[in-house]
């Protein structure tokens, strides 16, 4: 039998609000509650949201980006973005975030190096795969810049353009999150301690 969570979910919120957590300890919550009939959800809501990205202060409403900035925007640097994988395991577990870190850059040489998209006998389904395999690894990182550059890069192969210009994309896109992660795992901590004796 599975038990109704939503007003077990009112009372946790009702108790949070009672100690001040959401307007104490997570700024942004209590300015973004819903009207009353959807606040409890609205607040678990916020609550999580604020919980798994290292709550900021609330900062005040921001006007549209100017015209001329469109484009600054579009070539936006790539980031490691809040909520993705690697940011709320580094918020959960820094160390583990470390490993993880380290492992998905051997992951993405281990792409690099077995790009076949440059070869002659690759087919447009292979190289689409490869496409897919990366893009499936750089989702970790939350990154929309790289997420975009490899849907760009899927549809330029079903556009047709020469292999070796698709292989060196391919590697200029996995590179590019290669030092992404690997900048952000200078910021996590190393597993330096000893076993006690």
């Amino acid at each position: 039998m599975v038990a109704d969570t939503a007003p077990r979910r009112a009372a946790l919120c009702r108790r949070a609000a009672q100690r001040g957590v959401a307007a104490v300890r997570y700024p942004g919550i209590a300015a973004t509650r819903a009207p009353a009939r959807y606040g409890s959800d609205a607040s678990m809501r916020g609550l999580l949201s604020s919980l798994l990205q290292r709550a900021h202060p609330a900062t005040g409403p921001q006007a549209p980006p100017a015209a001329g900035t469109a484009c600054a925007m579009t070539h936006a640097q790539p980031r490691i973005e809040a909520g993705s994988t690697l940011h709320t395991l580094a918020g959960l577990d820094p160390l583990a975030a470390a490993a993880f870190a380290d492992a998905f850059a051997a992951e993405v040489q281990r792409a690099i190096v077995s790009c076949t998209l440059g070869q002659a006998s690759t087919t447009q389904a292979q190289a689409l795969e490869q496409i897919h395999s990366l893009k499936n690894t750089l989702s970790l990182t939350g990154s929309a810049e790289l997420l975009s550059a490899c849907d760009r890069l899927r549809g330029d192969v079903d556009g047709g353009e020469p292999g070796s210009a698709l292989a060196q994309r391919y590697t200029a896109i996995a590179t590019a999150a290669g030092l992404l992660v690997e900048n952000y795992r200078r910021t996590l901590p190393n597993d330096d301690t000893a076993p006690d004796a």
